[in-house]
């Protein structure tokens, strides 16, 4: 009986330890988190007075965006400023990957207002960004790239594939 007592002791103080164990530095905050404070959305969005038109902007996306990333940031991307109704490619645009005037933007593929890290990779061979530690365990978080679409398997495809349906 003592020995089960000692075990029993050894597995409360192991439990109490990892319950104390510091649980490593907070999830880094949303770079985008001032897009999402009440009273902002003004500050893009079209403002009749009354009503907020969510896919009618006041500035030019890619200006607004352009302020934090640049061009050598972004690397490869899809092009801007295109129009997707004189393509020579089989495009159909659906509503749920909001145009600019018409034109592909920068919201086109990506929402600012979504979350910056998920549990989920946004493609394959995405790295985590950060590791949450708890207790013994490492829960690795990916950045969403805030895009509209992706798949953990498939990763861009199926954003690709909401509007070049050939490819």
């Amino acid at each position: 009986m003592a020995a089960f007592g000692r075990g029993l002791l050894v597995l409360l103080l192991v439990a109490l330890a990892l319950r104390l164990a510091p649980a490593g530095p907070p999830l880094p905050p949303n770079p985008h988190e001032a897009m999402n404070a009440p009273g902002t959305c003004k500050g893009c969005h079209a403002y009749d007075g009354s009503t907020l038109a969510a896919h009618e902007f006041d500035v030019r996306i890619p200006e607004k965006c352009r302020v934090c990333h640049t061009e050598e940031q972004l690397g490869r991307s899809h092009p801007i400023g295109v129009d997707p109704r004189h393509s020579a490619e089989n495009v159909d645009v659906p509503e749920d990957l909001p145009l600019e005037n018409g034109m592909v933007s920068c919201g086109t593929c990506h929402n600012p207002h979504l979350v910056f890290l998920s549990k989920t990779r946004a493609y394959p061979a995405q790295q985590p960004a950060f590791l949450e530690v708890t207790g013994q365990v490492e829960i690795p978080w990916y950045k969403t790239l805030f895009l509209r679409k992706s798949d953990p398997d498939r990763g861009f495809e199926p954003l690709c594939l909401a509007c070049h349906k050939d490819h």
